[in-house]
């Protein structure tokens, strides 16, 4: 009531949300390298490179994780969340020199140096679902991070899993209409 009285006029405070939604967008490059799959791990980082764009536009913070080289420089796969012109420049570099060769394994970094904080939701990009990403998919809702996969093709595992998951199939060449127009589609399972 101060603040009403100093300024003659009711004072009110409003609550707005403190938190903002983080996405963690993971590029799991092993089993696209197992099958020698290249066109389609490139067509993956075209769409993660969609999403990108969109959570910019949004002030969405999001941050790109890896396990593959990146050519031609000592550039790091992961980097910490963030928005705005420099963090898209980051991410599309990033994209942009993304090998499918693996440097060490997803378990690895994300048991042992990744630190994710809360209120992060996880999109996990693989070649197809299987026991190794079902696991850390696994491990990150154990600890409040809700996952959802990209797929690029259909397995076994699919059928059975808890875990929400989309074909690559289903919205490629959709890609950037559906980060444009349906920013929701993505939104929801976050």
């Amino acid at each position: 009531w101060k603040a009403s009285a100093r300024y003659n006029h009711l004072q009110s405070k409003i609550f707005d949300s403190s938190t903002q939604r983080k996405t963690l967008l993971v590029v799991d490059v092993s089993s696209f390298r197992e099958k020698r799959q290249e066109e389609l791990f490139e067509k993956i980082l075209e769409v993660v490179a969609a999403m990108v764009l969109e959570f910019d536009k949004q002030g969405s913070p999001y941050s790109i994780f890896s396990n593959g080289k990146v050519t031609g420089s000592n550039m790091t796969t992961n980097f910490s969340f963030g928005t705005g012109p420099e963090q898209v420049s980051r991410a599309m570099e990033l994209l942009a020199r993304l090998t499918i060769e693996e440097f060490c394994s997803m378990d690895e970094i994300l048991f042992k140096e990744m630190k994710i904080p809360a209120g992060t939701g996880c999109i996990y990009c693989a070649y197809r679902m299987n026991k190794k990403n079902t696991q850390i998919s696994q491990f990150l809702i154990k600890h409040n991070t809700p996952v959802y996969l990209l797929l690029a093709k259909s397995s076994y595992h699919k059928k059975f899993s808890p875990i929400p998951a989309l074909l690559f199939s289903e919205i490629y060449g959709e890609a950037i209409d559906l980060a444009r127009s349906d920013s929701q589609y993505i939104n929801n399972y976050l």
